[in-house]
């Protein structure tokens, strides 16, 4: 991973509860599927799909200021 996707990861991590990123992270970092996440985080399925409903909403919500951190973050490295 290059230094601005860490950096971009980093800025979506920092909008999110703890368990909003475990999904951010076991579902499209990682690619599991909700029911390998309750398995492996051993809660319900229920609780990874709110996890994942709240952590898209939010993600939507704060959509803007992840692309301004990524642009700040490319600025930086050109500058």
């Amino acid at each position: 991973m290059e230094c601005h996707e860490i950096e971009l990861w980093q800025g979506v991590q920092a909008l999110l509860t703890v368990n909003q990123w475990k999904w951010v992270k076991y579902s499209i970092v990682i690619v599991l599927s909700n029911q390998e996440i309750a398995e492996l985080e051993d809660v319900s399925i229920a609780a990874v799909y709110s996890w994942a409903k709240t952590a898209k909403r939010k993600l939507k919500m704060e959509w803007g200021k992840l692309e301004l951190l990524y642009d700040l973050s490319r600025m930086r490295r050109a500058g």
